[in-house]
């Protein structure tokens, strides 16, 4: 998807990953940030520099495998 799209979607995710985290209460089990950005570098590491800042158990890769070319996923 183009980069304009990529980004708002990026944001929605980012909300739905607060939520989840206020959501999660005192739950022992593991809750995952998962990076977003599709192939636009710009994006994926303003995703990873935004999810490492919440106090998730990890981090997790999304938005690959859905499309793009092998060097593509494996540019970043």
């Amino acid at each position: 998807s183009d980069h304009a799209a990529t980004e708002a979607a990026m944001h929605l995710t980012h909300r739905w990953a607060e939520r989840s985290l206020r959501a999660r209460g005192d739950s022992p089990q593991a809750l995952f940030g998962i990076v977003q950005g599709a192939c636009h570098r710009d994006l994926r590491l303003r995703s990873a520099e935004f999810l490492r800042r919440l106090p998730f158990d990890g981090l997790a890769i999304g938005g690959l495998a859905v499309g793009e070319t092998h060097a593509e996923r494996y540019a970043y």
